[in-house]
């Protein structure tokens, strides 16, 4: 993990990979919860025997905005900036769901560090690329540069 004071600390990394989050296993239950807490309960994410049936996943498949929620919490796994007062986020460009992420699948991030750039009010711009890769595959599920406000 990398630990800095500052976000401005983090400019030796930019162009260069950040790190990688432990792998987290995607449930039925996770996938078939997140369905509902968002209202989409299509039935390739909910209906574990027609998704058996109809798909060639073998089973359900977590959502796409499932995969890019899980980004948050798995970079805080990746590095850490001490004197951030708060974050928010700003917005996420070029995203695409590369591939299926299969009930029963691991997932970690790959985080690069793209851009920083210093705001007004003490705020810094950080744009990482994330890559969502799945154990065992060479298609990443996700990838996007994910764009936050860091306020010190």
């Amino acid at each position: 993990m990398i630990v800095v004071e500052h976000t401005k600390d983090l400019a030796p990394y930019i162009g260069k990979e950040l790190g990688t989050s432990q792998w987290v296993e995607i449930t039925e239950s996770m996938i078939i919860d997140f369905g509902r807490i968002t209202r989409n309960t299509h039935w390739v994410h909910s209906d574990v025997e027609r998704a058996k049936r109809e798909t060639p996943y073998g089973g359900i498949i977590a959502h796409g905005f499932f995969t890019l929620s899980l980004v948050n919490a798995l970079l805080e796994e990746i590095y850490e900036v001490k004197g951030a007062k708060r974050w928010l986020n700003y917005g996420v460009d070029k995203l695409r769901f590369t591939n299926a992420v299969k009930a029963g699948e691991r997932v970690r991030l790959k985080l690069t560090l793209k851009e920083l750039e210093e705001q007004k009010a003490g705020a810094v711009r950080m744009v990482c690329g994330c890559t969502m890769e799945i154990d065992g595959s060479e298609r990443p599920a996700m990838v996007a540069d994910y764009i936050m406000m860091a306020y010190h």
